[in-house]
């Protein structure tokens, strides 16, 4: 019983939360991504996704390839358990690479179902960001 108070602390805590009503004034509510704030959180968004994209499946196959050198040079017995580790490191940096594509994929099919609506699409700018920093559209500090 001792080993789930720390739990159920952390749960009734979070569950204890209560929502803020945090009024801005100046903001945009009704476009959001008019917002120079906004606008530089997805610019980081974008580079951090970026980084992720390339830095993660390179650092994955690279692991890999130093496991299977391992396996080559020292005790072959373990070849079968190492190539099936590279296996599934080439698999999540596939999925690591893929999945942010899938993502904007999906945005863009909601974003013509928008416009075959006549629905005004608020977040455009928002998703455009995102997917290249080059189109995030904000005031630098300084300028």
């Amino acid at each position: 019983m001792k080993k789930y108070v720390p739990w159920l602390i952390i749960l009734l805590t979070i569950l204890s939360i209560g929502s803020v009503y945090a009024y801005e004034p100046g903001f945009n509510y009704d476009n959001p991504c008019s917002d120079d704030g906004v606008m530089r959180v997805l610019y980081i968004a974008s580079v951090v996704i970026l980084i992720i994209k390339i830095a993660v499946p390179v650092l994955l196959v690279f692991t890999g390839i130093l496991d299977l050198i391992k396996v080559v040079t020292g005790n072959p017995e373990n070849l079968n358990k190492q190539l099936i580790v590279f296996a599934k490191r080439a698999i999540a940096g596939i999925l690591v690479f893929v999945t942010p594509s899938l993502v904007f994929a999906i945005f863009h099919i909601l974003d013509d179902a928008i416009k075959y609506e006549d629905i005004e699409n608020k977040y455009e700018a928002c998703i455009s960001c995102l997917e290249d920093n080059g189109n995030c559209q904000f005031e630098k500090y300084g300028e």
